[in-house]
């Protein structure tokens, strides 16, 4: 009797570590890309916490994510699409994959036409069912901190929004430059974060077809080319906070007819004596500075 009792013993003592292990293991998972808004992380072996879902978020089962890992989370690298089934009019991007918080969108992460924007790229390739971007809007969730220059280049989404108010935009390049819509010829409206304190350089370059955005309250800067060649801007308005607006800035926005200025902010003037920050604004048409 002592005998199977010892045997059953050991036995039990060899058999919880292995459960131990294989459900460790199990719950591991470093290279599935497919999306997971259920939730994170938690302490118990790797489990969804249930403090991190939201059933509201969607979930596409024709979209996988390219990711890497980094403090905090991941960073989205890429969005991939099968072209399979019916695509709504929205996109949400994840704010969980692989149970880690998505924290960072990477250049590139958005951009869908072959074109590159520095080698050149044609209207046609806008009109291409296969290689567009499949969504008329994009949703950014406030897990996002961080979004790299580039991210949304060449997109041909209409609309994006940014839901956190403290989301930030990067330049990824190393220089000066921050394309972060750069080119995105059918784009319409977009949301910016509540507290973004800067208009890039080349941040709305040549964005053909955009007439609705605000520029945060929390902006101090409008730089070099920020809103260049946006085709269809008709009015926009200038924070108080505001304190400078570089050459160029609005540079053959020709349908710009009037800027509301809240503010005092320093803008330039060229050697001909002309306002060089909205340069070719208003052609053949009243144009204006409303202060106050």
């Amino acid at each position: 009797m002592k005998k199977r009792f010892l045997s059953f013993i050991i036995a039990l003592c060899l058999i919880i570590p292995s459960m131990f292990v294989l459900t460790a293991c199990g719950n591991k998972n470093k290279n599935n890309n497919n999306g997971d808004n259920s939730g994170g992380e938690n302490n118990n072996g790797g489990n969804t916490s249930t403090s991190t879902v939201d059933p509201n978020w969607p979930k596409y089962d024709n979209v996988t994510y390219d990711v890497s890992n980094v403090v905090g989370g991941v960073i989205l690298e890429d969005v991939n699409f099968t072209r399979q089934g019916e695509f709504p009019q929205e996109f949400h991007v994840p704010k969980f994959v692989n149970g880690k918080k998505v924290v960072r969108i990477a250049s590139g992460a958005f951009s869908d036409v072959y074109q590159d924007p520095y080698l050149g790229h044609n209207a046609d390739s806008f009109n291409d069912p296969v290689h567009n971007f499949p969504y008329n809007k994009i949703i950014v969730p406030a897990t996002v901190e961080y979004v790299d220059s580039g991210a949304f280049t060449l997109c041909t989404a209409k609309e994006i929004e940014f839901q956190g108010a403290n989301t930030q935009f990067g330049n990824s390049l190393g220089g000066q430059t921050n394309s972060m819509f750069m080119s995105c010829w059918l784009l319409e409206k977009v949301t910016l974060p509540a507290n973004l304190n800067l208009i890039h350089h080349q941040m709305f370059y040549d964005c053909k077809s955009l007439t609705d955005v605000v520029i945060p309250e929390s902006v101090t800067k409008i730089e070099w080319l920020a809103f260049a060649n946006c085709e269809s801007l008709v009015t926009i308005t200038i924070p108080a906070n505001v304190q400078e607006i570089e050459s160029a800035a609005f540079t053959d926005c020709y349908k710009l007819e009037t800027v509301y200025i809240k503010g005092n902010p320093t803008m330039y003037i060229d050697v001909s004596g002309v306002d060089d920050s909205f340069d070719n604004c208003g052609v053949n048409r009243e144009f204006e500075f409303i202060y106050g």
